[in-house]
């Protein structure tokens, strides 16, 4: 087991001491794979992703990814990106706002506003640099708290991002908590706190709650 897996295997045994209203889930499930930052794609494709990921299925998102990628020449670049016509944008599937995203995240990259390879892969990274980054994202037209969150929990692997703004999430923590009452971003927010710093790993298994509802709903 790699350095990366046993921090994250014991970030889930803290969240299972911490609430253990996961631990029948955790149990059942596969191991949570966090952690490990993503090497099949650059962070600009991961942040491409998650504008197109913006309130689509997972289908949706991954056949215009597709699209984008292809009317890119198979690669996504700053570059390439910034060649494209709004029309090009529009007919790999992204709406108007989502194009315009895209095109000033390329233009942002070109003019050195932005540089995505400014913080380290990593369960931790680090706080200042992550959160100059987080400020030069946000200050992007299109780009909100939800999309630089997918950036740093799915990309570069941190394993302390909380997005409460997630529908999923927040559906996959009432379904582990019936008893409680529904929670809102504002209460999940103040939830999450006794979970630093291993809030990404129960973010996860929210994921895999809903997800195992849906396959139960299958069956």
């Amino acid at each position: 087991m790699s350095s990366v897996a046993r921090r994250t295997a014991a970030a889930t045994a803290a969240l299972v001491a911490a609430d253990p209203a996961f631990a029948r889930l955790v149990a059942r499930r596969d191991p949570c794979p966090l952690g490990v930052p993503r090497t099949d794609r650059t962070p600009l494709a991961a942040l491409v992703h998650a504008v197109v990921a913006q309130q689509v299925s997972n289908a949706a998102a991954t056949t215009i990814d597709a699209r984008l990628t292809a009317a890119c020449g198979g690669e996504v670049t700053a570059e390439r990106l910034a060649g494209l016509a709004v029309e090009d944008l529009r007919g790999a599937g992204l709406s108007a706002a989502k194009a315009r995203t895209v095109a000033g995240i390329a233009v942002a990259v070109l003019d050195d506003a932005l540089d995505l390879d400014a913080v380290g892969p990593g369960p931790d990274g680090d706080p200042e640099a992550d959160a100059a980054l987080v400020a030069s994202l946000l200050a992007l037209w299109g780009v909100g708290r939800w999309t630089v969150e997918m950036l740093l929990l799915f990309q570069y692997g941190r394993l302390d991002v909380w997005p409460t703004g997630d529908l999923a999430v927040r559906a996959g923590w009432d379904l582990l908590h019936p008893d409680a009452e529904p929670v809102t971003v504002a209460t999940l927010d103040v939830l999450g706190e006794p979970l630093r710093p291993h809030r990404s790993v129960a973010a996860w298994y929210c994921y895999e709650a809903v997800r195992e509802g849906r396959e139960r709903g299958e069956d």
